[in-house]
């Protein structure tokens, strides 16, 4: 029986009956109903531009500079030639001041006897000095 109500209710339609009414008030009244939405969306979208509604910007720019650089017979790493970011500014090198006798190399560079040394063998791995900089 469930089975043939739902195919019953499968195959019924509705329908609406549309009523013509023929009465100058009331079709001018509709018109100017009309009429007033139209030149109100003309007013909002032409005069007063509502849809171009403006905003503050709240927004920011990061740029990451990545890869090395060869110059002559120097080889610059990313962090040889990128500044640290500032607000409200942009930074690039044209310039710049080489000092010379300072390099890096293998082994710790801080002055103290037990971080000296003269060659990757003088390192020990798997140690640290707390007062080095190095492995």
């Amino acid at each position: 029986m469930a089975a043939f109500c739902s195919l019953k209710n499968f195959c019924e339609y509705e329908t609406s009956k549309v009523v013509r009414f023929q009465s100058v008030s009331y079709g001018s009244l509709k018109w100017t109903f009309h009429m007033v939405v139209f030149l109100y969306v003309c007013y909002v979208l032409v005069t007063d531009k509502r849809y171009q509604k403006k905003d503050s910007v709240i927004s920011s720019v990061h740029t990451k500079v990545k890869g090395v650089v060869q110059t002559d017979s120097r080889i610059w790493d990313t962090a040889e030639y990128t500044i640290p970011m500032q607000v409200n500014s942009f930074f690039v090198i044209t310039n710049i001041i080489m000092t010379e006798n300072q390099f890096q190399s293998v082994c710790p560079e801080y002055p103290i006897a037990k971080a000296v040394c003269s060659s990757d063998a003088s390192c020990e791995k798997g140690h640290m000095n707390p007062q080095s900089n190095g492995t």
